[in-house]
């Protein structure tokens, strides 16, 4: 637990989204939960959680591997509830799968294990924002919502991957899912890599961003979270967001 970063986080009146790996939420222990939620609450923090990725795969064909996916998403809900978090943060899993075919397979795996995972952030207040990764359009994402059909699940609309990998207007994702979007993860780059540069670093234009974010009604408003690396990148990004008038 990084006691600075949450004192520089705190000075700029933000709070954390958490992260917790594979490894972390198999072993965390209720010592440790009830550490951070006393660090937590000493800031008054109102954090959000990011749920494990690596060697996770909640549609796929191998059943434990499956099975072993939902479980550490349960155990992310319980960890978010203990912590007073709202919101966790998912990969849904598909990857990179090429073919529309693959991903119908992928959807039909992964739908009751779904099921499941958001009847539960249902029953503890909890919402699930389902993030793009390799996404080239927002089409699979609105199937996944579709065949979920819950207010506890929407979208986390990250903007350095879709920078990344969709050759579409900025626009057209936030017409598509844009009602659905709980969480924005905020970094740039310049299309060479994932690189989380600070904001205006890259070559990404965020005007459709700004002005969509600007014109919704405050109860309406997502998450904004910074994905930069390091501290530098982190105060440059906030002198810059604060140009935009949200």
């Amino acid at each position: 637990m990084n006691g600075e970063a949450f004192e520089l986080l705190a000075s700029y009146g933000m709070f954390p989204e958490l992260y917790f790996s594979s490894h972390s939420i198999d072993n965390i222990t209720e010592n440790f939960l009830a550490r951070l939620s006393e660090l937590l609450t000493s800031h008054n923090f109102l954090s959000s959680l990011h749920a494990p990725f690596m060697d996770q795969d909640i549609g796929s064909p191998d059943d434990a591997l499956r099975q072993r996916s939902l479980q550490r998403l349960l155990q992310t809900l319980y960890i978010a509830s203990r912590l007073g978090s709202q919101r966790i943060v998912v990969h849904p899993g598909y990857g990179d799968v090429a073919s529309e075919t693959e991903f119908v397979k992928w959807l039909q795996h992964a739908t009751d294990p779904l099921k499941q995972l958001v009847k539960r952030a249902a029953e503890l207040n909890l919402q699930i924002a389902f993030e793009n990764i390799y996404d080239s359009t927002p089409e699979r994402l609105y199937q996944l919502l579709h065949c979920l059909d819950t207010s506890s699940a929407g979208i986390c609309f990250d903007t350095g991957h879709y920078n990344l990998f969709s050759p579409l207007p900025m626009q057209n994702w936030l017409e598509r899912l844009g009602d659905r979007i709980l969480v924005c993860h905020i970094h740039d780059n310049d299309k060479s890599g994932d690189q989380h540069l600070a904001i205006g670093d890259g070559c990404l234009d965020y005007s459709p961003l700004i002005s969509w974010y600007n014109q919704l009604a405050p109860s309406a408003k997502p998450v904004l979270t910074l994905e930069a690396l390091n501290r530098k990148d982190v105060i440059t990004s906030i002198t810059r967001i604060n140009t935009w008038g949200i």
